[in-house]
């Protein structure tokens, strides 16, 4: 006896996918704590065989190897029985270890068969991660070292670091940290930002971190390319980064964001935009100045 095709495709934390043959989600024990449960729905193809009986569920955490003899979930020790039923929901899983999934089919004279195709669920628990320098409202100046911690019940394989919510630079060595030169960036309020990868693909946060930089001399607005004038050279690569055909840097765009204009004063928005390249093609041909 042989069970076809069953249990081929999973996702996770999206309960309204009913006709994925496995998914998983979170379900909040308490809003008191941060304890947590994972739940997973599997489905397979019905066996067709005149004298097939039921179907048992096996499952175990963090090891691929079989036999398959999980506890802890809900509904029991593997091998849950389903009786006849080709769907299984297992509750209760530690979502800190990742588990692997396999059916069989018993028939009424309790022949059992071999494993279906075996299904994996990662573990589901984020990185935690917080910037520990520079601190919040702090006014910056020059080269700084923008600091984090991160920790994963597994291991962090990765961090990022965000100014504004543009990527300034990753890592994978711990401590973690980026050298960061204020004085390419034009004088004003910046939002800093990490998060933290795990190798299951979880994703942790950290909160705003807002700085003030304030260098003596600032960086001239529109000059992109950094050689110390506005010129057609920056009006093109402002047309380039305002319709996508290449990806503004942190350092680019804070000289190149330059609209709105607001009561004649440049008020960036955070963005590249076909004002903003329109802008600095005025600048540059003298028409108009910031």
């Amino acid at each position: 006896m042989t069970i076809g095709k069953e249990i081929n495709r999973f996702n996770f934390l999206m309960p309204e996918l009913f006709l994925i043959t496995l998914f998983t989600w979170i379900l909040l024990l308490t809003a008191q704590t941060s304890c947590f449960a994972s739940t997973v729905v599997i489905q397979w193809d019905p066996n067709t065989d005149a004298d097939l009986s039921g179907y048992k569920v096996y499952y175990q955490a963090d090891s691929s190897s079989i036999p398959y003899q999980g506890t802890g979930a809900a509904e029991g020790a593997a091998p849950i029985d389903v009786s006849n039923q080709t769907t299984a929901t297992i509750s209760g899983l530690d979502p800190a270890h990742a588990y692997y999934f396999a059916v069989t089919a018993y028939n009424t004279s309790g022949v059992e068969s071999a494993y279906s195709n075996i299904v994996s669920v990662p573990e589901l628990v984020s990185p935690e991660v917080s910037l520990t320098s520079p601190t919040d409202n702090e006014t910056i100046s020059g080269t700084i070292s923008v600091d984090a911690t991160a920790s994963d019940n597994v291991g962090v394989t990765s961090v990022e670091f965000y100014a504004n919510g543009h990527l300034l630079a990753a890592t994978n060595v711990a401590p973690y940290s980026y050298i960061w030169d204020t004085e390419l960036f034009v004088n004003g309020m910046y939002a800093l930002s990490a998060k933290a990868y795990d190798a299951a693909g979880n994703v942790g946060q950290t909160g705003n971190v807002n700085v003030n930089v304030s260098n003596g001399l600032s960086v001239t607005l529109g000059d992109i390319n950094n050689d110390s004038k506005v010129d057609i050279a920056d009006a093109l690569m402002a047309l380039k980064f305002a319709v996508d055909l290449i990806q503004a840097s942190p350092d680019q765009l804070s000289r190149g964001d330059v609209c709105p204009i607001v009561n004649g004063i440049s008020a960036p928005d955070g963005v590249f935009d076909i004002q903003d390249a329109l802008v600095i093609l005025k600048v540059s041909v003298g028409l108009t100045y910031l």
